[in-house]
């Protein structure tokens, strides 16, 4: 089945691209201008990415490869709790609570 309604003129474009396919119409940086791909092989492309962006994917890296729960933190309330000297401030709770819901309203 054509997913296309053909009954309404509106014809596919043509840089549409499948992901996964390899291949994808080339922009260049200071124009922003369409170039055709040059004969669809992967490499034949460049790209520059800026400052910001670069450091952004540092940063993603970098928090991919922290620990989702810090275990010794954990570890230290459990046995704060353990021995009784954690201790809850509960007016700082309060405050908190009271911020956010500040913040939200």
């Amino acid at each position: 089945m054509n997913p296309i309604d053909q009954s309404s003129g509106i014809k596919p474009h043509s840089d549409i691209v499948k992901p996964g396919s390899g291949t994808s119409p080339a922009r260049t940086a200071t124009s922003g201008a369409h170039n055709p791909p040059s004969g669809g092989a992967i490499g034949d492309e460049s790209v520059t990415v800026t400052e910001t962006a670069s450091e952004l994917m540092r940063l993603e890296r970098q928090l991919a490869a922290m620990p989702d729960v810090d275990q010794q933190r954990i570890a230290s309330l459990r046995e704060a709790i353990a021995d009784g000297s954690y201790s809850i401030d509960a007016e700082r709770i309060v405050d908190a609570l009271l911020r956010a819901d500040a913040e939200l309203s």
